[in-house]
């Protein structure tokens, strides 16, 4: 099966999948022309990790911002504003001006308690609170 030649453009995002934008929203398609992610959202941050695509893909339609699984299904989380990819399956989100960490499925590991969230690397989570930078777990435990 191919792609529809509608699409204003295409573009690889890794060996399996393409982002799609027609009349100005995005999509994702495998590369053998399967819909995954239907294209009607304003944004789409997809991340690429060890040349693989990272799920859940973080997407923004509107004014809301959430995460849509491999098998394009929206998934339910906690109350939040902003998402960002941290790393290793981890997302920041952020929630009444503070920010947490979750796991790709939308399960809180730290609630939304510090100022800022820095890198995740080697099981290190780099947080502010109040004004100053610290080490933590990926549970919150300060290191």
């Amino acid at each position: 099966e191919l792609i529809p030649i509608i699409n204003d453009s295409l573009g690889f995002l890794d060996k399996s999948y393409l982002l799609v934008k027609e009349d100005g929203y995005y999509g994702v398609f495998t590369k053998s022309g399967k819909e995954v992610m239907s294209s009607k959202y304003d944004k789409i941050l997809p991340f690429v990790e060890y040349e693989q695509l990272v799920w859940p893909i973080i997407y923004k339609q509107k004014n809301k911002v959430g995460m849509i699984s491999k098998s394009g299904t929206v998934l339910k989380l906690p109350k939040h504003k902003q998402l960002r990819y941290l790393k290793n399956g981890l997302y920041g989100y952020s929630f009444k001006e503070k920010w947490g960490v979750m796991n790709r499925s939308g399960q809180v590991l730290i609630e939304a308690k510090y100022d800022e969230i820095g890198h995740y690397e080697q099981g290190i989570l780099i947080v502010r609170e109040n004004g100053k930078w610290l080490k933590v777990s990926k549970q919150g435990k300060k290191r």
